[in-house]
């Protein structure tokens, strides 16, 4: 009886122990993964088109991979994010966080999939930021967010430099920028690419010196030895977005607009000025226009923009004309009659976009379809066809914007463009090109409607049924929505 009785335990608990399941199985249960971030450009927002942001795509991935629903908590304050994953509230943080030795200690990390800088912001010309860490002093006070990894830098750097000294504020990074443009404090120290970011709507925004190390941007897990699974799974997700390319994909897709050049303070100040005298005149045509051919009306007035500075009496050295800047010869094919009329000539380019879209072959998804397209625009379909060829020559995807400007530049090169079928282009121009208007596009979204003011609309001699008509194939219904 009792050998009858220790078999059944046994049994038991060997049955127990089977059915017991793993943490990614019992999130699959349940259907729901939990994931803490923070709100803000570089980590998670809501656009005009949803959600958005790279730890939300990146989780949201994650979560498709795991065939379970994403439910994103963002937090108030930085400093309460860690408490959350080490308490178990979350299955981890996807919020921006830097790997540090000091965190290492409650919690562990994934694989990093992107780097960044600390760099100082200020505002004000009369207050530069001193150029050496030890200058930072009670005289010069530089702030930084409670809980952040820079405290750890900064305490560091301190037994390198005695008189350095800082303060602590419970906030996070985009309040200390915008108390910076407030005149509230002179200096703060932040993330790279967050005060890249706000600086394509803030241009007043001053970079000051970086701390000498990178930082490495991380997944943050419970420590627990004792269930590995959703942490291993983790790194087995990352590593795969690395190696197939997707990652590169999405950190420029978030990235690739941003412009740190020296110029950029005075080119963004221009484009609002213009956004406020020039764009009211010819904001209703592009609408009209984009909704004509479904695409956003911003996206098309961002290529007005780079084309002519929403000039309609531009014109270049080599006779281009109008606010979309068409030849002579694409407005009589497009059945453009007037270059220089503002409604023809924005019909025309979004109509000639719409072609460039449909020309471009093979399996392009958005967005790198409508990258690649600007990028026709400007250089030409020719000069595209021959880089994509070069690109899958070289050993990179054809299909995707990443890859297609690294080798843009190949067409300046005899070596390299003595393979092409359409010869030498100023291969950096489209490049350029792309990017500017993706930070025009960027800027148009984040204004507020409100605050660009449009006035009735301008009279002139053309009428919508003068708007070249659209071909079948080219009709919104047959064309995938843009961004």
């Amino acid at each position: 009886m009792l050998k009858f009785l220790t078999t059944a335990l046994i049994g038991f608990l060997l049955s127990f122990c089977a059915s017991e399941k793993n943490l990614v199985e019992r999130i699959q249960a349940e259907g729901q993964l939990r994931v803490v971030t923070r709100y803000g450009p570089t980590t998670y927002y809501k656009g005009i088109n949803g959600e958005a942001g790279l730890e939300y795509d990146l989780a949201k991935k994650f979560a498709e991979t795991l065939g379970v629903e994403l439910s994103l908590i963002s937090s108030e304050k930085f400093s309460d994010i860690l408490p959350k994953v080490e308490s178990k509230t979350v299955h981890f943080a996807a919020a921006g966080l830097s790997i540090t030795d000091e965190r290492k200690t409650t919690v562990r990390f994934s694989p990093s999939y992107h780097k960044i800088m600390a760099q100082v912001a200020y505002k004000k010309k009369d207050k530069r930021p001193p150029k050496n860490l030890d200058k930072f002093t009670h005289e010069h006070v530089l702030h930084v967010v409670e809980g952040s990894s820079h405290i750890s830098s900064l305490t560091t750097l301190k037994e390198t430099y005695p008189a350095l000294t800082w303060k602590t504020v419970p906030t996070d990074s985009l309040d200390l920028l915008q108390q910076i443009l407030d005149e509230k404090i002179d200096y703060a120290l932040v993330d790279s690419n967050i005060l890249a970011h706000v600086r394509q709507v803030s241009p007043e925004l001053k970079r000051g010196l970086s701390l000498p190390k990178k930082q490495y941007l991380a997944w943050a897990f419970p420590r627990t030895e004792q269930d590995n699974s959703l942490y291993l799974a983790a790194i087995q997700f990352i590593n795969r977005l690395r190696r197939s390319g997707e990652l590169e994909v999405l950190i420029e897709l978030y990235n690739g607009y941003i412009d740190t050049g020296r110029l950029a303070y005075v080119n963004t100040s221009t484009f609002y000025r213009h956004v406020n005298k020039r764009l009211p005149k010819y904001r209703k045509y592009f609408e009209q226009v984009a909704t004509r051919y479904n695409m956003d009306w911003r996206l098309l007035a961002a290529m007005g923009y780079q084309e002519s500075h929403w000039d309609k009496n531009a014109v270049s050295f080599t006779g281009v004309k109008g606010i979309m800047m068409l030849t002579n010869a694409a407005a009589k094919d497009l059945g453009i009659k007037d270059r220089t009329d503002p409604f023809q000539s924005i019909s025309g380019g979004g109509l000639h976009f719409q072609q460039l879209k449909k020309r471009i072959k093979g399996n392009v998804l958005e967005p790198d379809l409508t990258w690649l397209a600007l990028a026709a625009y400007n250089v030409g379909l020719g000069h595209i066809m021959d880089v994509r060829k070069l690109t899958r020559k070289r050993g990179g995807n054809a299909n995707r914007w990443v890859d297609i400007k690294k080798n843009l530049p190949l067409l300046t090169k005899p070596y390299w463009y003595r393979q092409t079928r359409h010869g030498y282009a100023r291969g950096y121009e489209p490049i350029r090109y792309v990017q500017n208007i993706r930070r025009y596009y960027e800027l148009l979204k984040h204004m507020d409607a409100e605050k660009i003011h449009t006035p009735e609309p301008v009279t002139n001699n053309v009428t919508p049924s003068q708007v070249p008509a659209i071909p079948k194939r080219l009709h919104p219904e047959n064309n995938t929505p843009m961004l």
